[in-house]
């Protein structure tokens, strides 16, 4: 008999508990945020297909060769090549 009341409570109180879950701001379980996640999904996507368009990739060569001076480009290899 008293497993039955807890059980009625229990399941009562995880309704209520999913009513009030539904309407705290920004919750994935309300109803209005349900395709939140798809959004920012397909947002994310193109903003970072922006990025590779805008990125020069083509110029990095050129871009490093003049920034970066050759006596520190040696170094480097140097450096790389007695690490492994």
């Amino acid at each position: 008999m008293l497993s039955e009341i807890q059980e009625v409570l229990v399941a009562s109180i995880e309704q209520l508990l999913a009513v009030l879950e539904a309407q705290i701001p920004a919750s994935p379980a309300a109803k209005q945020n349900e395709k939140l996640p798809d959004k920012l999904e397909n947002e994310m996507q193109g903003y970072f297909r922006a990025m590779e368009l805008a990125f020069p990739y083509d110029e990095i060569a050129a871009i490093y060769a003049k920034l970066v001076p050759p006596d520190l480009t040696m170094e480097a290899d140097r450096e790389r090549d007695e690490l492994g």
